[in-house]
């Protein structure tokens, strides 16, 4: 009975020792698939004026390497027709207008990419902004438009074509006359070649009268001047003579009152209310 456990026990060492070798020739586990690099944009698409800046962030997944190779209508870096790019992501617009497409191209998997679409728009601006202008007359404007090949403009007032007596008028090359009566109005200037672009200015309209208007003194007398002024709130009046800010010793003096003070010589003086704001 003893040999006879002795063999059964040798088979079981034997089956399970088989066992095991089966249990280490199965399949083997795969490697795990890395994971997909992918470039996104902070800004899809952007709308800014020539010249204007817009800073451009990448964020790349899927690698250790953040790095990115910046582009403008596939030129590395841009150039002065597109608009450049800096290596940080600082796009700087070119000085015309038109489409462009910024690109972010992953430096470790340089087929995976991103865009954004940049639109850039011409600008127009009026010089003066803002004009105070005595009923009756006139004020130069000048407009300067970029991004467009032309610099013509057309002429408004308050959205009138050339304007009107009521408005006051404007010539096409930018003088304005304006008309009798008080107010405030607005000059725009067109772009020709793309209308969408404009630029407005402020004028205010105002009369200014000085009484008496003709005036005889001796030598050293004085005289008390009055200014009426409509149009133009919280302006104050300043007085000269002779185009001397409150006059001097030889033309007489006048004070921030009106308060004239002839010279000791005789002679023909002018005496000017102008507005200061």
């Amino acid at each position: 009975m003893k040999s006879t456990s002795s063999k059964i026990s040798g088979r079981c060492v034997t089956l399970a020792i088989t066992l095991a070798l089966v249990g280490c020739g199965g399949k083997s586990t795969p490697a795990p698939t890395p994971p997909e690099v992918s470039v996104s944009l902070n800004q899809s698409s952007v709308s800014l004026p020539v010249g204007g800046q817009v800073q451009f962030t990448a964020t790349v997944q899927g690698t250790s390497n953040p790095a990115v190779a910046w582009s403008v209508d596939l030129v590395t870096g841009g150039n002065s027709s597109v608009g450049t790019i800096a290596a940080a992501g600082l796009y700087t617009a070119p000085s015309q207008a038109g489409s462009h497409t910024v690109m972010a191209t992953s430096v470790a998997d340089t087929t995976k990419s991103a865009t954004s679409a940049i639109t850039v728009t011409s600008t127009a601006s009026v010089s003066p902004g803002t004009a105070f202008v005595v009923a009756g007359a006139t004020q130069q404007f000048s407009a300067t438009i970029q991004g467009v090949s032309s610099a013509a403009v057309t002429w408004s007032v308050d959205q009138l074509s050339g304007g009107n007596p009521t408005v006051g008028a404007i010539t096409a090359t930018g003088q304005y006359t304006a008309p009798a009566q008080v107010g405030t109005h607005t000059i725009t200037a067109t772009s020709v070649a793309t209308p969408s672009t404009t630029a407005s200015a402020t004028v205010s309209v105002f009369t200014l009268s000085v009484a008496p208007s003709l005036v005889t003194l001796a030598e050293g007398g004085t005289q008390q001047f009055a200014a009426a002024l409509d149009g133009l709130p919280n302006a104050t009046v300043t007085w000269s003579v002779d185009q001397i800010s409150g006059g001097s010793s030889t033309t007489g003096t006048i004070n921030p009152a009106g308060l004239y003070a002839a010279p000791a010589q005789v002679g023909t003086h002018t005496i000017t209310a102008s507005v200061a704001r």
